[in-house]
């Protein structure tokens, strides 16, 4: 039995060895491989492009550093968002806008958030207060350890607006800066 397998192993290494494409017949050619192209826009949520034509060259006295930077999330709760870097001298600051159309659990946390203010202690030094920004619910933040201010509202009962400055001057200025970002942007892209 062994040897009429390694009979058989030999002639099936020699065909192979041996086996040449004809000449009248081109060696075909392997299928070419698809690009990878940017994920479309889940149906009812506005585009990530969209969403970066809403963003400000300026906000306050921060100027954006680059372009924004959109991004599709698919899965379970499918969202577009879009984030931008802004810099004032040696402070930074981030904003995102993320398009919760079909991800009601975002904006329902938030409304829950509004109605618990967290104070900082040791061991968890964020405070977390309900605040309002331009007549809109809003939530502001405070690391004093890093004098990091966040705030974040909510437009257009859909669009979750944040707004990230580091060093911040003061504990409150993501609220004043974000009074200035342009909301009717981003209520015109929610109707």
């Amino acid at each position: 039995m062994r040897s009429r397998t390694a009979l058989l192993v030999s002639i099936l290494w020699l065909s192979l060895a041996c086996e040449r494409p004809r000449e009248s017949e081109p060696a075909p050619t392997p299928p070419a491989r698809p690009t990878p192209s940017a994920p479309s826009t889940p149906a009812g949520l506005v585009a990530p492009s969209a969403l970066a034509g809403a963003l400000p060259q300026r906000l306050g006295s921060f100027e954006a550093t680059g372009a924004p930077e959109p991004h599709v999330e698919l899965g379970v709760t499918p969202t577009t968002r879009v984030s931008v870097q802004y810099a004032d001298g040696e402070r930074r600051a981030t904003v995102r806008v993320v398009d919760a159309q079909r991800a009601p659990d975002l904006v329902a946390g938030f409304a829950a958030a509004q109605r618990i203010p967290m104070a900082a202690e040791p061991e968890a030094p964020v405070e977390l207060v309900p605040t309002g920004i331009a007549g809109r619910p809003a939530l502001a933040s405070w690391v004093p350890g890093t004098s990091t201010s966040e705030a974040q509202v909510v437009v257009a009962d859909r669009f979750v607006v944040a707004l990230t400055i580091a060093p911040a001057s003061v504990p409150e200025e993501a609220v004043d800066v974000l009074e200035t970002f342009p909301f009717a942007s981003l209520e015109a892209l929610g109707r």
